[in-house]
């Protein structure tokens, strides 16, 4: 289920499962604007990565979840599918 954030700074920001957004898509304008990809437990994946937390510093962490990544799109849902995704 989507959830609209109201604490700051996140206020106005909807948090979303990846199923969600694949089976939902009318829940995100298909335009241009920001997105970021949160992930549960990422610690392992970090550590084979070769990031450092000591060095690099942790990843910022919203709700138990780590950012891993944000970027920018002109049309976040139609350039998006769950096939390209799972490449």
């Amino acid at each position: 289920m989507a959830t609209l954030l109201n604490d700051e700074p996140f206020k106005g920001f909807t948090v979303m499962s990846d199923s969600e957004f694949f089976s939902e898509r009318t829940k995100v304008p298909d335009a241009t604007g920001n997105y970021a990809l949160f992930l549960r437990d990422a610690t392992t994946l970090l550590e084979a990565s070769g990031y450092s937390t000591a060095q690099e510093g942790a990843p910022f962490e919203l709700r138990g979840h780590m950012q891993m990544y944000t970027g920018e799109s002109s049309g976040v849902t139609s350039s998006a599918s769950p096939s390209s995704a799972a490449s």
